[in-house]
Parts: structure tokens; C-alpha cells; sequence
């Protein structure tokens, strides 16, 4: 899975300190606390009910809260442009939301869409936080046994979630030019580009070459543009929500 669908949740926890905890988002591979997918939809006309697996694989025990965070702007966060966020907890329901997990131990969430599909996609991410009171009782429990914890960092998997609007439009565009292709999403529901490790041409002399070709997410409205020589055919691939393992292709010809 590309970086562009993962989500992690960073919790530094300065226990012996007596420090606050300092939270934030940050990519990853690898985490304490992993979910069995970290890219999910919600499609209007389908199930409004979907099971999460959560698994504790660290050798701690953790009280988990369910975090639930919808991204104002989606497709913003670059250029200086502030990535915004605003809890939204109303949005779902879950069962259960708190709970214990011990080490090795995995626990079925299950995670029901509460609110209606309305005029516009929105964009969520979902978390499983470990919380205060529990790494707060766990230090607590280390002072008492005159264990010095230190700095401790939890690593937590979280997942994308991405709901549909009440009409589903999927619409890519481009303009190309001699200094790459932009691409547009015209639609109403978010467009993945596909990553291509290695993705091979015949060049104007004639030649073989073979280039990578990034993964990008394009949200409603937005566009993205792939520096490439305007020399060089492209085809790429592109998918719309549950239809990931359904590759639409997009052929375009040189600029010249």
C-alpha cells in the first residue's frame, strides 16, 4: 500500500516526566496498533456497516479510544495551504468505541455510518488512540514497582475513510503541455492515480526506456500536475473508490 493511503498516529508520552502527551499524524510502515485496512468507503446505496480488526502488537496492554477527525480541505496541506481538521465523532458510531487490548490480542470494531450521504464527498480519518488514563495508570504502576519508563512512543494505524456524495459523477480531464500533464478531477468522488513501478515507451529514437510513475490522489475540483517531457506517451491508470481493483486507463499522446 502507497503512502499516500496510510495514516499514523504518533503519540509521544513523556511518563516520567509528568510532561503532557503531544499528539500528532505522522506516515508510516509500521505501528503497536494495526487495523486490517487503512483505506475504506462508504458508497451511497451500499452497506452503511463495515468490521474493522484491531490488533495489539506490542507486548504492552492498552486502553483505546475511537478518534474521529474530518479534513476540511481535502487536497489542501501543500504550498503553505494549512492542513484543517474538525472532530466529528457524530459522524459514526462504533461498538465498541473504548476498549482493552492486550499484547497479541485482536478485537472486532464495528463501524456504522450514522450520518446521510449528502450534496458532497467528505473525507475522514479514523484513529484508535491509546488513552491518558490508561498511559497515565501505566506509569503510575512503573513508579510504583521503581521501573523508570522514560520516553515512550506509541505508534497507532489509522485509516482513511472517504464518503460518497448522494450523486457520484467520476470525471478525469488533462491539458498537456511541453512541461508535463495536469490533470483535473472534474467528478464528484475522489480519483487515485495508480503507482507504476515501471512503466516502458518507445522513445523518438526509437529506444526502450522505462520510467516510475507516482501515485497521487486527486480530490473533487482539484488538480495535480506530473512534470514529464512532452515528448514521452503516457498511459496511466486510475481508479474511483471500490472499484481500486478495476483499473481504468488513460492514454495521452505526446505534446509533439
Amino acid at each position: 500500500m502507497h503512502k499516500i493511503l496510510s495514516f499514523l498516529a504518533l503519540f509521544t508520552v513523556l511518563a516520567s516526566s509528568g510532561l503532557p502527551a503531544v499528539a500528532q499524524i505522522k506516515e508510516g510502515h509500521s505501528s503497536h496498533i494495526t487495523v486490517n485496512g487503512v483505506q475504506r468507503y462508504f458508497m451511497v446505496g451500499k452497506s452503511p456497516v463495515q468490521n474493522i480488526e484491531v490488533t495489539n502488537r506490542s507486548k504492552r496492554v492498552f486502553e483505546l479510544n475511537t478518534v474521529v477527525e474530518e479534513r476540511l480541505n481535502p487536497g489542501g496541506g501543500k504550498l503553505g495551504e494549512e492542513v484543517q481538521y474538525k472532530d466529528m465523532e457524530d459522524s459514526f458510531l462504533f461498538a465498541p468505541k473504548r476498549f482493552r487490548l492486550k499484547p497479541g490480542e485482536t478485537r472486532r470494531v464495528r463501524m456504522v455510518r450514522s450520518a446521510p450521504h449528502d450534496d458532497k464527498e467528505h473525507a475522514y480519518r479514523v484513529a484508535f488512540m491509546p488513552t491518558k488514563e490508561g498511559l497515565d495508570a501505566e506509569s503510575k504502576n512503573a513508579q510504583k514497582e521503581g521501573i523508570e519508563m522514560g520516553v515512550q512512543m506509541v505508534l497507532s494505524t489509522g485509516m482513511l475513510v472517504l464518503v460518497s456524495p448522494r450523486n457520484v459523477k467520476e470525471k478525469l480531464t488533462y491539458e498537456r503541455d511541453a512541461e508535463g500533464v495536469t490533470f483535473t478531477n472534474e467528478g464528484t468522488v475522489a480519483i487515485d492515480m495508480r503507482k507504476r513501478l515501471s512503466y516502458c515507451y518507445n522513445a523518438v529514437d526509437g529506444e526502450n526506456k522505462c520510467m516510475g510513475l507516482p501515485p497521487k490522489r486527486i480530490y473533487p475540483g482539484k488538480s495535480w500536475k506530473l512534470e514529464i517531457d512532452g515528448n514521452i506517451p503516457l498511459e496511466y491508470y486510475y481508479s474511483v473508490y471500490e472499484k481500486l481493483g478495476k483499473n481504468s486507463p488513460v492514454n495521452i499522446k505526446p505534446a509533439f
